[in-house]
């Protein structure tokens, strides 16, 4: 086992939750559905709209990541410009977010507040780790699509004791990722209540240049804050005219129930847009608030939920009858298979989902990577995290972009 990491990645309203593993032999052999011990979806997608999806063995167990292209704001991704793999995709919250070390020979362009200070951003998680660092202007090139001048934070730029923000993430090393590609319900990563109040100290006014201590409370306006990149996305993006902006199609492959080395499939830009994110017939719509939330029955309980890819297992409330290890790790001596209930937010048709969880510790043993059945324990919540997204196309809307899906409106998931 190379690495064991509890972290939660999406959702930093709430929070979400990864980890990791690693070594072992090839799980793959006799039996395997694929032989070569990697799991692609097929048939192979292309299109402006299309950005290829990785689950591979370079960081922790069920890390989706994919390659961005990041430019100086202005140049319609034609001028400086350098290609940042291993971004963690992350439906969970919204924004990119990219270590400075990536961006050397970029020129961003900083965002001030309105008292002239250079704006920065703090994004606490539910296992104490943050990120910080300032907003800055980028345009920035997803798939085929170029997203003119939309903000972005830059990690470990500069105010490196960070102050304000606790501890923060200094490098991509110790994160296990260059960067975090935000692709969830919300447009901004703060919203409107960001204008009225300062939400758990999340944007900050910065006078110094180095000095974490020289940044005090600071009120974001929407053009202010870090957005989602897909919100941004115009007719003008692309070749073809297509405003692909009001959501995302996340499509994995199936795995068996003892996962694979490595998977493949795809991040598909706009919902009802265009032929490849038009949802098949008996699409399950699931409504949610305005910040992607929504109830799961589970063992009794009605739990917050959500569906968050930046979330490497499944995390729900600790079951009496089922064993941990490693800490909060579900380890019990056989797979189980477990049903709850997916609620919508406000009502409307409720959806049973049967789930599997697996003895995390053999998990951890063996060298695959890509795994429907990891779980562990989240108390008073349900994250969907990528184990829900093997062997299904994962719709996630953009609130405010209009959306539709069998009568439900934005914002929603889908499945």
């Amino acid at each position: 086992m190379n690495k064991l990491l509890l972290l939660m990645v999406g959702f930093h309203i709430l929070a979400g939750c990864s980890g990791g593993g690693g070594g072992g032999a090839d799980a793959a052999g006799a039996g395997d559905p694929f032989p070569d011990g990697a799991a692609a979806y097929s048939p192979v997608m292309s299109g402006n709209n299309v950005l290829p999806l990785q689950v591979t063995t370079a960081g922790y167990l069920n890390e989706p990541v994919v390659s961005v292209v990041i430019c100086n704001p202005g140049t319609n991704g034609t001028g400086s410009c350098v290609t940042v793999n291993n971004i963690l995709l992350d439906t969970g919250s919204s924004g990119l977010r990219v270590f400075n070390s990536k961006l050397t020979g970029l020129n961003l362009t900083q965002v001030t507040n309105v008292g002239g200070n250079q704006l920065a951003n703090c994004t606490k998680y539910a296992d104490g780790t943050a990120h910080w660092g300032p907003v800055k202007t980028a345009d920035v090139v997803l798939g085929g699509e170029i997203v003119s001048s939309v903000n972005i934070q830059v990690l470990n730029d500069q105010y490196a004791d960070a102050t304000p923000c606790g501890t923060p993430e200094v490098d991509n090393g110790s994160a296990g990722y260059n960067g975090i590609l935000g692709v969830g319900i919300r447009d901004q990563d703060c919203g409107a209540n960001c204008v009225a109040t300062t939400v758990n100290g999340k944007y900050y006014s910065c006078a110094g240049s180095s000095n974490g201590s020289a940044c005090t409370d600071s009120l974001a306006t929407l053009a202010m804050q870090v957005r989602n990149p897909v919100a941004a996305i115009t007719a003008a993006s692309n070749s073809d005219g297509i405003a692909d902006n009001n959501g995302t199609v996340l499509i994995l492959p199936s795995v068996p129930s003892t996962g694979a080395v490595t998977a493949s499939g795809y991040l598909i830009f706009g919902i009802n847009t265009r032929a490849n994110n038009t949802p098949a017939g008996g699409t399950k719509v699931i409504a949610t608030d305005s910040q992607g939330l929504f109830v799961t029955n589970f063992n009794g309980q009605n739990l917050t939920s959500f569906i968050d890819s930046g979330s490497n297992g499944l995390f729900f409330p600790k079951t009496s009858s089922t064993p941990l290890c490693y800490g909060d790790w579900y380890c019990p001596s056989s797979t189980l298979t477990l049903q709850a209930t997916h609620k919508p937010f406000g009502g409307g048709t409720s959806y049973a989902v049967t789930f599997e969880v697996a003895n995390a510790g053999s998990i951890f043993s063996s060298n695959n990577y890509a795994l429907s059945n990891l779980s562990a324990v989240f108390t008073g919540y349900f994250d969907w995290g990528l184990g829900f997204f093997y062997g299904r196309s994962v719709y996630t809307s953009i609130n405010g972009k209009g959306a539709s899906v069998n009568g439900v409106s934005a914002p929603f998931y889908a499945y």
